[in-house]
């Protein structure tokens, strides 16, 4: 575990991951589950679910990985952007 993430706790982690999903330049607007985010083997695992129609459900998940890594360069912080209904 790295140091960065040793510092974060659940609210942090997921005002965080608002932030990288508010930026999000695709019209496609996903929310966290905050209620179900967990730390889990040195991951965060952080259900999320779209709020928005979509063309194409492998652009949902092209755009989850994305943030993912956005996250992991930025933060040095692993998160698993987890599908949900």
């Amino acid at each position: 575990m790295s140091s960065a993430q040793a510092v974060k706790n659940e609210s942090e982690v997921v005002e965080l991951v608002r932030s990288y999903l508010q930026r999000l330049d695709t019209g496609l607007r996903v929310e966290v589950v905050a209620r179900w985010v967990y730390y889990e083997d040195n991951w965060w695992n952080v259900p999320v679910r779209w709020n928005s129609p979509l063309p194409r459900t492998y652009e949902y998940y092209c755009i989850l990985a994305d943030v993912e890594s956005e996250i992991a360069e930025n933060e040095n912080l692993d998160v698993m952007l987890v599908p949900s209904a």
